[in-house]
């Protein structure tokens, strides 16, 4: 089974809105859910560049930036496969403001630290300049999200497993 299931899963549960930051979202924006105002949060300048060149709204910040400037609250917030490449306390504080930022916050990501390295320069999986931005510095599980709806998979990320975690505000 692949890990689409939790996409799936994630689509249901995820209210309609006007408003996303999309966190992270290299040359792939999220397609759980459509909306009118979809902002791409992009730190890798090539990834940007993509983003930019089809018509995404991209801001080159990091998602601790981001969040950190604040700004216009929107109805949700994606950080798929994106909060493993943060070290864990940087994560740990994206998670509490996005709290603050959104209705709703989204993560997907590996069952506890799955390595990936890349090299300065290196070549990521899309032939792209990112492979930098791809390390994974930090492992995440649902115990880490508490009182947030979570879904796992133990066969995603080729058998390392992965999860869903979602948190609705009130």
């Amino acid at each position: 089974m692949s890990d689409y299931w939790l996409f799936d899963w994630a689509g249901s549960k995820i209210r309609d809105g006007g408003s996303c930051d999309d966190i992270g979202p290299g040359i792939r924006p999220q397609t759980l859910r459509r909306y009118s105002r979809h902002y791409c949060v992009e730190p890798c300048p090539e990834y940007a560049d993509w983003l930019d060149a089809r018509g995404w709204q991209t801001f080159r910040l990091t998602a601790l930036e981001h969040l950190r400037i604040g700004g216009q609250y929107v109805d949700a917030l994606f950080l798929l496969d994106v909060i493993e490449h943060m070290e864990r306390e940087e994560g740990e504080e994206v998670l509490r403001l996005a709290q603050k930022a959104a209705g709703q916050v989204i993560v997907f990501t590996p069952l506890g630290f799955y390595p990936q390295t890349y090299t300065e320069g290196e070549p990521d999986a899309w032939g792209l300049n990112g492979g930098i931005w791809q390390t994974h510095r930090s492992g995440w599980t649902p115990e880490d999200f508490p009182g947030w709806e979570i879904k796992v998979d133990p066969n995603a990320h080729e058998g390392h497993g992965a999860f869903m975690a979602i948190w609705s505000r009130p």
